[in-house]
Parts: structure tokens; sequence; C-alpha cells
């Protein structure tokens, strides 16, 4: 599986096990059948029918109502929503200042905890933007 492909699985993981990820908010990613895939940063509710401002792949502010919608795609994903995410997998999972994501996998056979983890780049907070290596391990954490 390539990394693009692990990316999207984990992501979707994710966004199944976290449904506020999900909701029409701003930093959603939508699809639309006219202007494609677009990031909400404003909703204005104070009509009876909401209208959701966003901004496009060509940096163009759009504006639609929720019917004009097809599909929610959700927001990206970011370090606290994989410590959630392992922790609704029954994972016990810790983040180290020294920039390693570890997940306590279990046992040995004196009882002492076996760990394995990934470097998890701190500078950069949302999933998408991890190197392979840790994509990699999230997606094997999947069963």
């Amino acid at each position: 599986m390539k990394h693009e492909e692990k990316l999207k699985k984990v992501t979707a993981d994710i966004r199944a096990k976290l449904p506020r990820l999900m909701e029409l908010e701003k930093g959603c990613l939508v699809d639309d059948e006219h202007i494609g895939r677009w990031e909400i940063i404003y909703c204005d509710f104070t009509n009876k029918k909401a209208i959701y401002y966003g901004i496009n792949e060509f940096s163009e502010i759009v504006t639609l109502s929720k019917g004009d919608i097809r599909r929610i795609i959700g927001k990206e994903a970011q370090l606290n929503d994989v410590l959630e995410w392992l922790s609704k997998r029954n994972y016990d999972a810790f983040a180290k200042y020294n920039g390693y994501l570890y997940v306590l996998k279990g046992f040995d056979i004196e009882d002492e905890p076996v760990f394995s983890g990934a470097n998890w780049d701190f500078s950069k907070p949302h999933l998408k933007d991890q190197s392979e290596e840790l994509i990699e391990f999230l997606c094997e954490l999947i069963k």
C-alpha cells in the first residue's frame, strides 16, 4: 500500500471514530458539485438557513448553503485527535517532549510493558504533514 493510501486509511478511521471531525463548522473540508473541494472558514446561523463561507483550492471565497454540499470530508486530524483515536481503539498512548509518539502494545512474558512508536514532528500539527514512518506505524494499528 502506498503512503497516500495509508494516510487515507488512517484519516478515514480517525474521522469514523471521532464524529466531531465531521461536523459542519470552521475547518471542515467539503465537496460540492460546482466548486469542488473547499474548507469552511465561517458559519452564519443568524437566519433560519445556515450559510457557510469557505475558501477553495484557488484561494477564492465561496458562499454555500448546506443543500449545496455534496460530501462532507471532515476536518484534518491533528495530534490530539490521533491520541483520542488511539484511546478509542483501546491503546494507551502518549507523546514525549522528544517528539516521539508511544503506544503500549502489551506486556512481555515477564509482565514488562512493550512500547512501540514513531516520531511526530511537533512543528507540524496535522497528521497529513507527518512522515511516512509515522503514517505506516498508525496504519499498522488498524486491525
